[in-house]
């Protein structure tokens, strides 16, 4: 439990002192986790808290800083957020050791706080209250430690030694709250169809059809204990406990019941003061869990909560205005692009597209010009003004699970195929690879040959054949 470690107490009775100074019986807990990480400062501990407990809080830490040799303001605190708080705090006193667990996960769950809800003090204290005795520490996977989960959780796990208690239920829930369908399918009711109603035994009642359907319920029922149990049963390599109930009679109405109709058929008996021991009770030690064993004894993890974030910054520059609208441009040149499948349509396609767009003047001229410069490009032209079937912006599918998108694609009556694909800014060697792939599935496809052209768009139109 993270709340009752003796560091988080400790940071969670400051952050309280700077929402509510003045509170004698926060000082007495600082005093206290102050005089364990000064061992020869117990002595006096008594005298101290007689003399400065009752203090204001702004003496009380001057008389702190005197004392055990930090600098740490509520003033200053209070102006900071709740994250902010709690790190400067880790940092004044470097009496608290930084690779704690308990203060890292504390540290980690103001972050999520922070993040999702508020960055103030007193909104976190406010959450603390609610979650103080449900926040556990994290460990990591691999811990040599005890797992408890639900068997609902543990599926497809495996774990050398499982204890399975309460192993009593009933297969036939009984639960008024479950709920099935019924179908109205003669008068009067027949209008409404169907009814969400309680699968209660009551369903029986209602003729062969509500036989049938609770008969249908309780084997559905029976079928998803039966699952349950199984996966239970399957999650140990090594050893299985089973904690279960003393029952009278032999069935299949209970866990308990199957367990006894199982031992029974061992030939052993079970009830409270006699245990059924099946098979060998061995743990195997493998090479690999060897091997595991070695390694956590020479790896030891290493918990450390972060600090001094803001000097650790980096800043990157803010894009300029040219920058941006030069980007912007390149996105509105392709969307336009994306749109004309011949050189006749251009200007339906332009008038359309623009329109709608708030850019200026001369942004909107600049955009028409290239498209021209496109569409009319001495190698390009041919492909704008055939009959071609032109799949524009089109995904493409590929077997090992990529999709891949080529700007234009001319699919010729000879069965060949043009590609063409756009980019601004200078040639890239990752752009020809990218052409490339894009030829090779259409050549996979049957396509044959396959002419492939890179077009950069800048103060010229510049036309790279990568066929």
């Amino acid at each position: 439990m993270v709340g009752q470690s003796t560091y988080v107490q400790f940071i969670l009775a400051i952050l309280k002192l700077i929402a509510r100074p003045n509170d004698s019986e926060q000082h007495k807990l600082i005093i206290d986790v102050l005089c364990l990480l000064t061992p020869e400062f117990e002595k006096e501990n008594h005298l101290f808290i007689l003399n400065h407990i009752h203090l204001k809080s702004k003496d009380f830490f001057k008389k702190l800083e005197r004392q055990f040799r930090f600098k740490l303001s509520l003033n200053n605190l209070s102006k900071l957020s709740v994250l902010e708080a709690a790190e400067s705090i880790l940092e004044s006193i470097s009496l608290l050791p930084s690779s704690d667990p308990f203060l890292n996960t504390f540290i980690e769950d103001i972050f999520e706080f922070s993040t999702t809800e508020s960055q103030t003090i007193s909104g976190y204290l406010k959450f603390w209250e609610k979650q103080e005795n449900t926040l556990r520490i994290k460990t990591p996977e691999g811990t040599n430690s005890i797992s408890v989960m639900t068997i609902h959780q543990a599926k497809g796990l495996e774990f050398p030694v499982v204890i399975l208690p309460f192993m009593d239920t009933v297969l036939n829930s009984s639960n008024i709250k479950n709920k099935i369908w019924y179908p109205f399918k003669e008068e009067p009711l027949s209008s409404i169809k169907w009814a969400w109603i309680n699968a209660s035994k009551n369903i029986q009642l209602y003729g062969v059809q509500g036989q049938s359907l609770y008969d249908q319920y309780v084997l559905e029922q029976k079928l998803d204990a039966f699952n349950v149990l199984y996966v239970a049963l399957t999650r140990a390599k090594d050893q299985l406990y089973i904690i279960t109930q003393e029952v009278a009679k032999e069935g299949a109405s209970t866990y308990a019941e199957l367990l006894k109709s199982f031992i029974n058929n061992q030939g052993g008996t079970l009830d409270e003061n006699t245990s059924f021991e099946w098979g060998e009770k061995t743990l195997k030690k493998t090479a690999e869990t060897e091997e595991e064993t070695s390694k956590e004894e020479k790896i030891k993890i290493q918990f450390k909560t972060s600090s001094l974030w803001k000097k650790k910054l980096v800043v990157f520059n803010r894009p300029t205005k040219e920058s941006i609208l030069a980007q912007k441009k390149g996105l509105l040149l392709h969307d336009v692009l994306a749109k004309v499948t011949h050189s006749e349509k251009l200007s339906k396609v332009i008038e359309e597209s623009i329109s709608k767009l708030n850019f200026s003047g001369e942004t909107i001229s600049f955009i028409e010009k290239k498209i021209f410069e496109i569409v009319h490009h001495p190698i390009l032209s041919p492909y704008f003004k055939s009959d071609d079937v032109v799949l524009l912006e089109k995904d493409i599918l590929v077997p090992d699970g990529r999709t891949l998108r080529p700007d234009r694609v001319n699919l010729l009556a000879d069965g060949s195929a043009v590609i063409l694909d756009y980019k601004t800014g200078e040639p890239k060697e990752e752009d020809t690879l990218q052409i490339d792939s894009y030829g090779s599935i259409y050549e996979t496809l049957g396509y044959n040959p396959v002419k492939k052209f890179l077009v950069y768009i800048g103060s010229e139109i510049r036309v790279e054949n990568c066929s």
